[in-house]
């Protein structure tokens, strides 16, 4: 779903980031008829890095009173902002909790109108209970959250792999960038594995993510070990995944120099 339809099919070799991406390039190429690609087991650089700093911020990580809940959505259509930021808010703020809200840039840049009535509309809980996050040059609050709340933002995978901890999905308008995606008979892991890292929620239910939320606190240690497994099973040579890329690139520039 996130790539544009036939936006892979030019190139020759595809570094993959695990067995979930092998699979839909070969489906996709039995489908369309496309020539057959090779394929590196490769891995995600950028999953290993966002790993190391997670596991920065749990061994420098003080006990709070408050559990950390970061809502951070999308910019598409009907993403949380649109459609339910005010029932979150409303099912969220109490004394337990203490809520972060952080828009995705791209929002800030395309609908800073909207974002600042929301700011304003909120302004008299910013405290304690919740805070706005409007500057993304530092990502300590994506680490420190206890708890991600999110649509179809792809920070969703990364927090999870990061912190070990679980997600809430609000099932908005999916974001989808390849209308035609079903065509190759494979279901993507932005839909499969919502509910296996995390909870997904429909939109008229977001008033239960209070109680959802404190469940998945009382289930922190079972999803740390859930998601590890996902980990490990969803992404090639972990922690040396870049090596593993520059050696091939090495690789192939001797063998052509070999044979020319």
């Amino acid at each position: 779903m996130g790539f544009r339809e036939g936006a892979l099919d030019a190139f020759d070799t595809i570094f993959c980031v695990g067995p979930h991406t092998a699979a839909e390039i070969r489906a996709t190429e039995q489908v369309y008829g496309l020539p057959e690609k090779k394929m590196l087991e490769f891995g995600y650089p950028l999953a290993d890095k966002l790993i190391e700093a997670g596991k920065q911020e749990r061994a420098t990580h003080t006990r709070r009173e408050r559990k950390e809940i970061l809502i951070a959505p999308s910019w598409q259509e009907d993403n949380l902002l649109d459609s339910v930021i005010d029932g979150l808010i409303e099912a969220l703020y109490c004394d337990d909790y203490h809520v972060t809200v952080r828009p995705h840039p791209e929002y800030v840049k395309r609908y800073g109108a909207r974002m600042q009535a929301i700011v304003d509309k909120y302004a008299h809980l910013v405290g304690d209970g919740l805070s706005f996050e409007l500057d993304f040059t530092v990502n300590r609050s994506v680490y420190s959250a206890d708890l991600l709340i999110t649509d179809w933002s792809g920070i969703a995978l990364e927090y999870c792999f990061a912190t070990r901890r679980p997600a809430i999905f609000v099932n908005t308008k999916i974001k989808c960038m390849n209308p035609n995606w079903e065509k190759i008979g494979l279901t993507p892991v932005e839909i499969t594995l919502r509910d296996v890292v995390g909870v997904s929620v429909d939109k008229d239910k977001v008033g239960e993510c209070r109680e959802i939320a404190a469940d998945l606190f009382a289930r922190a240690d079972e999803y740390e070990e859930k998601i590890s497994e996902v980990l490990a099973h969803h992404i090639y040579n972990q922690g040396r995944a870049g090596e593993v890329g520059a050696n091939y690139l090495l690789g192939s520039l001797v063998e052509k120099r070999k044979k020319s």
